[in-house]
């Protein structure tokens, strides 16, 4: 699980917030996606993460969600949304992406690289910090 990945290298004291989107929408290649239940995100929540759904929360706005996604040390950038490219071009932290296995199916290679980059980006809140 790659999220659990990020969290366990970020430390304890990490904020680890979930978005997603409730209503069905249009995904890359014209795909369906969305959750229909609220509930389906309890996994994370048993875990303390934040979960933001669109339109129950209170940065419902598109600006507001990119602002934070943005603004993350750590973005594990879903790899079919369209609506993450903007804020992980925008970030200046370390955004990890899924890499194609095969048409259809992705998979975060959560490799040296990738721990080095989540190494850095926690060592700099660190040092803003403290």
């Amino acid at each position: 699980d790659a999220l659990g990945w990020v969290a366990a290298r970020a430390g304890p004291r990490a904020e680890v917030h979930v978005f997603s989107a409730l209503e069905s929408h249009r995904g890359r290649g014209g795909v369906m996606r969305g959750t229909a239940s609220p509930e389906a995100f309890d996994v994370y929540r048993a875990h303390n993460y934040t979960v933001h759904l669109n339109g129950a929360d209170a940065t419902a706005s598109v600006l507001d969600h990119w602002a934070h996604l943005a603004s993350a040390d750590v973005f594990l950038q879903s790899p079919t949304s369209a609506f993450a490219v903007v804020p992980a071009y925008l970030s200046r932290g370390c955004v990890l992406r899924a890499r194609v296995i095969k048409k259809g199916l992705h998979c975060y290679a959560l490799d040296a690289a990738d721990e080095k980059c989540v190494r850095r980006a926690v060592e700099r809140r660190l040092r803003e910090i403290s």
